[in-house]
């Protein structure tokens, strides 16, 4: 599923305080808003084996759950009064195991429904011409092998999205063609692409063509394909250490593609791995590979923006029953942030926008209770002065003040970094870099000024923190007079 950025408006009140002191500095203090992980799962029961799910519908405020025990795609959105039901449900075919919203026309309104429907080897296409509710607009579309998973790109290069389907039990890929309305076209002919294919995930190369991931559990590796003459073919293969399980391809370090794999724990014991291996601009990996410990048997990747900061996130449902997030911190860096218990068997997740706040929400699919669950994105507030401006101080002396910055909110409150002072201004100490500060709580960083001659002196920090911009300025204004 292409990721959604969780944009959030900055939402700033100003006024200037001026401290006690001679030598006082005088601090303009912002209030932000700020996003600060999710909330406890609220469920949804919508019938037997829920298995997949996506965020379909206006911007993804809807999400369609693949319910296998009763064939049919059921859409779930936030009522008007903000609680969670349940708008349809349409049959599909035998065994529904995957699938993927589809927009035609690009105006982020989800147009068709694609299903994987792996008992009957067909592919159900679902429409709709104003939104929700989805009904079947074809016939279903024969295919081989078992679908297992689908993924959205431009293979044939008509400017239509077309649609690819893994067949789990003959190991190869289908394209259903894109029309450019809401039908699609036969499946073209199968490629060969390993033995067990469960994963797929698809992108843009830097030359416009479209690079396909396909996660492939019976030979413990990833197969990168692209088009040539509208046909896909073989670009690389990344072997693995064990049985991958999901996969995505996102821009996780900026200015590049990665291939973002989860792995399965050896033979049940110790940890699953999450990989981040960088591409170069042809699709080719690279040296380089970042990788994280995560619960042993991962199920769901998300890889999008949770936070609003501009960087791609990561998110990981466990069938051990957690949902782990690891953020961005705007250089390609992931950090362990939350583990969320759930429960159940998640075996799928979507990121999706159910609330009108912004913020984006995971949705995970809990197959042994039938249900899903559904942690909503939280926003907190973060307090700090946007200016610190030192009056007079003697040359060949210092001035050394605190930058305060206060977690206002409900919630906790990361701070990844603080920094950018250079001279005559310098961080003399931190309190505050790699810290969680919890709500009505506070850190400080000793910001000194420290002139060598006379005149007006101009400087800044970054502070780097969950906020929706991801970045907080602070201004430094320093005045050196002579002894």
């Amino acid at each position: 599923m292409e990721g959604f950025r969780g944009v959030r408006g900055l939402v700033v009140r100003s006024a200037a305080v001026v401290l006690a002191g001679s030598m006082a500095a005088v601090q303009v203090l912002s209030t932000a808003l700020a996003w600060s992980g999710f909330a406890s799962p609220e469920y949804l029961p919508v019938g037997p084996q829920p298995v997949a799910v996506a965020a379909v519908g206006n911007g993804g405020s809807a999400v369609a759950v693949a319910v296998r025990g009763s064939n049919a795609i059921r859409i779930v959105d936030r009522g008007s009064t903000g609680a969670l039901q349940l708008v349809s449900s349409t049959a599909v075919g035998a065994g529904p195991d995957a699938l993927t919203p589809v927009d035609v026309n690009g105006d982020g309104i989800t147009d068709l429904i694609v299903v994987a429907n792996h008992d009957d080897n067909t592919v159900s296409v679902l429409c709709a011409s104003h939104g929700i509710p989805y009904g079947n607009c074809q016939a279903p579309i024969p295919v081989v092998g078992g679908p297992d998973a689908l993924a959205v790109a431009d293979v044939n290069g008509d400017g239509h999205p077309d649609v690819i389907v893994a067949g789990g039990t003959s190991g190869t890929l289908t394209v259903l063609p894109g029309t450019g309305g809401l039908t699609l076209s036969s499946a073209s002919p199968a490629v060969s692409v390993g033995v067990d294919p469960v994963a797929l995930a698809a992108a843009t190369l830097a030359s416009g063509s479209p690079l396909v991931a396909v996660a492939d559990a019976g030979s413990d590796d990833v197969r990168l394909l692209s088009p040539t003459a509208g046909v896909l073919a073989p670009v690389a293969t990344q072997l693995l250490d064990a049985s991958p399980s999901a996969v995505a391809v996102a821009s996780i370090v900026p200015g590049q593609l990665d291939l973002v794999v989860t792995t399965r724990a050896v033979s049940g014991a110790g940890n699953g791995v999450l990989s981040v291996i960088p591409l170069d601009s042809a699709g080719h990996p690279l040296s380089g590979v970042q990788t994280r410990s995560i619960p042993p048997q991962p199920s769901g990747l998300v890889a999008t923006d949770l936070d609003g900061n501009g960087g791609v996130d990561i998110a990981v449902s466990d069938e051990t029953g957690t949902v782990t997030t690891l953020l961005n911190d705007g250089s390609g860096t992931l950090r362990a942030d939350q583990a969320v218990q759930v429960g159940g068997d998640p075996v799928a997740l979507a990121a999706a926008k159910l609330s009108t706040d912004g913020l984006v929400d995971l949705v995970s699919a809990d197959a042994t209770p039938g249900q899903i669950a559904v942690l909503a994105g939280q926003d907190a507030e973060i307090s700090l002065p946007n200016t610190l401006r030192y009056n007079s101080t003697t040359v060949m002396t210092s001035n050394t003040q605190p930058l305060v910055i206060t977690s206002t909110g409900i919630t906790p409150l990361s701070i990844y970094s603080v920094s950018g002072a250079s001279a005559p201004f310098s961080i003399s100490s931190d309190g505050c870099s790699g810290v969680t500060v919890a709500p009505g709580s506070t850190c400080t960083v000793d910001v000194t000024f420290a002139p060598v001659q006379v005149g007006v002196f101009h400087g800044a920090l970054t502070v780097r923190d969950n906020a929706s911009t991801g970045l907080q300025s602070v201004a430094l204004q320093g005045l050196a007079s002579a002894p």
